[in-house]
């Protein structure tokens, strides 16, 4: 029980301090978010040797927005499986990590492979053109992370042609936008834009999907949950106190246990003696009778 009080408590005071840092509070979110990921990503960190090539964990975890400002914009073109997926860089990774989470683990997570290179990823139009447009960059340019994650999001979301801009476009660099076929999407303003095509039928042939913009769940720079700090706090100080008990529990029968090792010695040193005691007395009756 001791042992297993010390694990606990070791492990609340690593959640602790993983509240302190930035790539502590991503874990901690991963793991209220989608709790298979939050185990395939642990157990993925202490078995990368078993691939040929490096496997990455969720995006929310490895990847990050470099400007604040256009985080929601940023997120307002995923879903969230693009957060919390794994990323293999061949199908023989993707194989061998399926196995292992599907069959092994039985996890219930997304895995993708992309073994493209980033810089296979080219801008849909120069960027100094998409001031004209009312785009600032594209979005791919606000996010931070490892080249094959940064691949992978280009390759399953477009997000090196997807435009975004802290201001909303005007309805003249909306149709500018919508004759540049290069470009499917863009986040400008409170606004999302998704612009489907249909080439067998003209360039005409075109409809738009808008939703307002939401807060991001992910790639924010949000303060610590200080309901979850106190209540780490609490659960350690409860399992403290069980432990202090535990050991004066330990000190007290410890002890007793001295006080009957040395109970036993006495009374084996008075056995030992009564039998020398009793023959000197008859020794002595012998002499007086002498």
């Amino acid at each position: 029980m001791n042992v297993t009080k010390r694990t606990a408590l070791k492990r609340l005071q690593q959640d602790f301090e993983n509240l302190n840092s930035q790539q502590g509070k991503k874990l901690k979110q991963l793991e209220k978010v989608h709790a298979d990921a939050a185990k395939g990503w642990e157990w993925l960190q202490n078995n990368q040797d078993q691939f040929e090539k490096e496997v990455f964990g969720p995006p929310m975890l490895t990847c990050s927005v470099t400007d604040q400002r256009y985080s929601d914009l940023v997120q307002s073109l995923l879903n969230q499986d693009d957060f919390i997926c794994f990323i293999c860089q061949s199908a023989r990774d993707h194989k061998k990590l399926s196995n292992q989470f599907y069959r092994e683990m039985g996890l219930a997570v997304s895995i993708r492979t992309c073994g493209s290179d980033y810089s296979s990823f080219k801008p849909a139009i120069p960027k100094e053109r998409l001031r004209e447009l009312g785009l600032d960059s594209y979005a791919i340019d606000y996010v931070e992370g490892p080249e094959p994650v940064l691949a992978m999001l280009c390759a399953e979301k477009k997000l090196h042609v997807a435009g975004v801009a802290l201001q909303d476009i005007s309805n003249a660099q909306y149709e500018q936008l919508m004759a540049v076929e290069r470009i499917p999407s863009w986040a400008t303003g409170q606004r999302v834009y998704r612009v489907a095509r249909r080439r067998e039928y003209g360039p005409s042939a075109t409809s738009t999907a808008t939703k307002t913009i939401m807060p991001g769940r992910f790639w924010t720079d949000q303060p610590v949950d200080e309901a979850e700090r106190a209540e780490i706090q609490r659960q350690v100080e409860d399992i403290e106190t069980e432990l202090d008990v535990i050991k004066q529990e330990g000190l007290e029968i410890r002890a007793k246990r001295k006080g009957l090792e040395e109970r036993e010695t006495d009374i084996n040193a008075e056995i030992v003696g009564k039998p020398f005691l009793s023959c000197g007395l008859h020794i002595n009756q012998f002499s007086r009778t002498l």
